[in-house]
């Protein structure tokens, strides 16, 4: 049986993606941010390194590893405090790569990576330090998979605005009928739409320093 160790399970979409690789046949082990929540293995909290260290000594031999820990656009560059600005990119670049670094010899021969990019890398955003940190996933997936190729593979996901997500329920209505008349689909993706695009890049064996565009054909420069 295939193992792959899932990062921000709690979120809708690391949710999504566990449900849909425990129906394929892979052991999932689920790690969160919050300590207290039943049913995760793992507390692995990407502001705070030492519990990358504590979690990776008891995680297992690895085909997979999914990141999905994240933290929603919240201040724009004149809200900007310094805090928001080191929290994001903690849990977006920094707390991910101590992370594959240091399960790096965990990683079996054949293995993959599937870290979550976003179509603001492309775009921009209103909140420059998460455009910022998510454009740093892109050059990270791409640096990752030259380093461990052709042992790893490393790819990313680059969604737009996911239905029911925490971003999705703060919009107002007319700015996610904006949003959705801006995709060529006329669709707001939801999180199986994610679920099996992370399945697909864990899985497919000639893709690695692939960003897949999954935002209805939404323009990225």
């Amino acid at each position: 049986m295939k193992t792959c160790l899932i990062v921000g399970a709690s979120s809708a979409i690391g949710a999504g993606a566990a449900k849909l690789l425990v129906m394929k046949g892979w052991r999932c082990i689920l790690s969160s941010s919050q300590p207290e929540q039943e049913g995760f293995k793992h507390f692995i909290d990407f502001t705070q390194p030492a519990t990358i260290t504590t979690a990776v000594q008891s995680i297992p031999l690895l085909n997979g590893v999914v990141i999905c820990a994240g933290i929603e656009p919240q201040q724009s560059l004149t809200e900007m405090e310094g805090d928001h600005l080191n929290r994001m990119l903690a849990i977006h670049v920094t707390g991910p790569i101590l992370l594959l670094q240091a399960l790096e010899r965990k990683m079996r021969a054949g293995s993959s990576v599937v870290l979550m990019s976003s179509v603001a890398a492309y775009r921009g955003s209103y909140d420059p330090a998460y455009a910022a940190a998510k454009g740093a996933v892109v050059a990270l997936t791409r640096s990752l998979a030259r380093a461990w190729g052709p042992r790893v593979r490393v790819n990313a996901l680059a969604p737009g605005l996911i239905y029911d997500t925490p971003v999705f329920k703060r919009m107002t209505e007319d700015f996610r009928q904006r949003h959705e008349n801006s995709t060529l689909l006329q669709r707001i993706a939801t999180v199986d739409d994610c679920s099996s695009a992370i399945e697909f890049l864990l899985t497919h064996k000639h893709l690695t320093g692939v960003i897949l565009h999954m935002n209805g054909g939404q323009y990225c420069a």
